[in-house]
């Protein structure tokens, strides 16, 4: 029985005066490099990009609807009990929706990015791109350590890093941080 390979759209044309041989482009490079598309015998890094991809779109995508649809939810981790009669509350509520808009365009991105996976074949270039998702992760953990450094909630200000929903959003970014940065020095 025959197998069926499929290789990325950019495999299938050839170059500019050069024959059809077979229905692949053999001098491709994806195809030099024993790549096909959605996992079918990628290299290794290759494969774990596209795993770290498709964490990207969970990870994105949750984050995006929680604080979009949920916004009054993830305002009330960010805000203590005593604070949540003030006027300011509705107005940081419509502010996290913002922080919801930005996740879903780094989620748009991956699954674009996951979804075409012969338009950025070349190992530096997925390098890039995961590069690119390891600093997303790593700024909104960053951005929580001197919080949780400081101890976390004090009285009526900042929100708890160490425990709750906060810890768990805490560890992971650094874990997808971490992962991305790793399939990205792999990959370069």
């Amino acid at each position: 029985m025959a197998r069926t390979v499929s290789y990325p759209v950019s495999c299938l044309t050839p170059r500019r005066g050069q024959q059809r041989r077979g229905f692949v482009n053999e001098d491709h490079p994806a195809v030099q490099r024993g790549e096909r598309s959605f996992g079918v015998s990628m290299s290794p890094w290759s494969s774990a990009y596209a795993a770290v991809l498709a964490l990207n779109v969970l990870w994105f995508g949750m984050a995006s609807w929680y604080f979009t649809v949920k916004s009054d939810a993830a305002t009330k981790l960010l805000v203590p009990k005593s604070a949540r009669d003030s006027p300011l509350f509705a107005t940081l509520s419509a502010s996290v929706r913002f922080l919801g808009a930005m996740n879903f365009a780094f989620m748009a991105l991956a699954v674009l990015l996951l979804l075409n996976l012969s338009m950025f074949p070349e190992p530096r270039q997925r390098a890039l791109l995961a590069c690119v998702f390891a600093i997303a992760h790593a700024g909104q953990f960053l951005g929580n350590v001197p919080i949780a450094r400081a101890g976390g909630r004090r009285g009526d200000s900042l929100w708890p890093v160490l425990s709750g929903p906060m810890f768990f959003i805490f560890v992971v970014d650094l874990t997808l941080a971490l992962a991305n940065a790793v399939v990205s020095a792999g990959l370069f």
